[in-house]
């Protein structure tokens, strides 16, 4: 009975948030942030199914004390979805870095440069001094 509480309550959470994360990776480093939020909305509802037949199987099914299931079960997965948030932030601000550049540089010997992107052009708030 126990581990009825551990694999439902603890694993399958954790589970399901990982499947969603490792496909939310991928998205947004390959796809880019607009994909990865709607991903995440898509994510939102697919977890929400989740939830819905865990604690259907877990409550319903099972017959686990729901005083004790619901609350492992809630836990769980609200931990791991900040985690998964975490996650999912850190991939979408390293992908969009190089969009946001200081807008001056500095080198070696304390004199600023202007910086430009790869292809050539300026950051929108710079103008090329003349």
């Amino acid at each position: 009975m126990i581990i009825s509480y551990i694999v439902l309550g603890i694993l399958a959470p954790i589970i399901l948030n990982l499947l969603h994360l490792i496909p939310g990776i991928y998205v947004v480093m390959n796809r880019g942030n607009t994909y990865s939020l709607g991903f995440s909305a898509m994510g939102f509802l697919t977890k929400t199914v989740g939830m819905l037949f865990l604690t259907w199987l877990g409550v319903g099914y099972l017959e686990l004390n729901f005083r004790i299931f619901v609350p492992l079960l809630t836990f769980f997965w609200f931990f791991t979805h900040v985690v998964e948030a975490f996650v999912i932030d850190h991939y979408m601000k390293q992908k969009d870095s190089y969009k946001y550049p200081t807008l001056k540089d500095e080198d070696m010997n304390g004199n600023y440069a202007s910086i430009r992107f790869k292809d050539g052009t300026y950051p929108a708030t710079y103008s090329k001094e003349t």
